[in-house]
């Protein structure tokens, strides 16, 4: 296993399920007293004068508790009421993926597809939200022709280039995802897009053309920590190892002189981490991985931790 590449794909796995809105962990929405809400629907719904979309609003209220059996119940009750609302669907498959029915989930996006949708862009997203069920359960390929098909129907939103771009990257399909966020970059424009270029570009070996992007960011950044875990991997990939260990020491210095190893932010404790493997500390990289864990950081951590803490 190549634990440089592997720490990688665990920093950006994690901005991919920021950007994306990917559904492992319950979603907590900007909400005051959804106990209030959750009783005035009840009231309405007991007094006769609810619908279909009343019964939705109190499932969201129960899903940002955490009482997923009643949100459920409340979505399964207004798609008897409305089997025809996409709202309802797409909720129900996001509760039922929180709670580990994933199957049940894509069943849910699958019949979702099948009522006639007005926006193409509402096509797009439950293609997208089947993909990252099926990323779930390693399904790539099959993801990848979701997520393809989404772009199809609206190529304006840049999580949806980064999920794809993810996909190409776990099925090693280098020359395709580059030109992908070529693509996603010329629609979008979005500056996330250029740095997963640059990731995609460490990962296809091009690392002079990497380098040639990471310069100017590194001049320009105030945070240089990640910029020089980056210019650290592509130097030693182009056999500079004395400038690209440099890089990744400097990296590790300026990053601990920021983190609060009391409440560590889980981003930095990433860069660093990927900073210790590349620089061949695999229990210094070890502690960082654990505690971005324990941080709420992204689901492919169990997986490099136990990598890392094999002989």
């Amino acid at each position: 296993m190549n634990f440089a590449i592997s720490a990688v794909r665990i920093l950006r796995g994690a901005l991919a399920c920021l950007l994306v809105g990917t559904f492992w962990v319950p979603a907590a929405e900007a909400h005051e007293g959804p106990e209030h809400e959750i009783e005035e629907l009840t009231a309405l719904i007991d007094a006769g004068r609810g619908d279909f979309e009343t019964f939705i609003e109190r499932a969201i209220e129960y899903r940002v508790l955490g009482r997923f059996p009643e949100a459920m119940r409340d979505l399964e009750h207004s798609i008897r009421l409305n089997p025809g609302s996409l709202h309802a669907l797409r909720e129900l498959a996001r509760v039922q993926f929180i709670v580990g029915r994933t199957n049940a989930a894509i069943d849910t996006v699958s019949r979702a597809l099948q009522v006639k949708i007005e926006e193409p862009v509402d096509r797009g997203g439950l293609l997208v939200q089947r993909a990252e069920m099926l990323r779930a359960q390693g399904q790539y390929r099959r993801a990848l022709t979701d997520g393809d098909d989404a772009l199809g129907f609206h190529s304006g939103n840049p999580e949806w280039y980064l999920l794809r771009s993810d996909l190409q990257r776990r099925l090693k399909m280098n020359r395709k995802r580059i030109a992908g966020l070529e693509e996603g970059l010329k629609q979008t424009g979005a500056g996330i897009l250029a740095i997963e270029r640059i990731e995609a570009q460490l990962d296809a070996g091009q690392y002079r053309a990497a380098l040639k992007a990471i310069e100017p960011e590194l001049e320009s950044a105030r945070l240089r920590g990640g910029w020089l875990v980056r210019r650290g991997r592509a130097r030693l990939g182009l056999g500079d190892k004395a400038g690209g260990a440099e890089d990744l020491r400097t990296s590790v210095a300026g990053i601990e002189a920021r983190l609060d190893r009391g409440r560590p932010d889980a981003s930095l404790l990433l860069d660093q981490a990927m900073a210790w493997v590349l620089l061949g500390d695999r229990p210094a990289a070890l502690r960082n991985y654990e505690l971005a864990r324990d941080k709420g950081g992204d689901p492919e951590l169990a997986e490099r931790i136990r990598e890392l803490a094999s002989p």
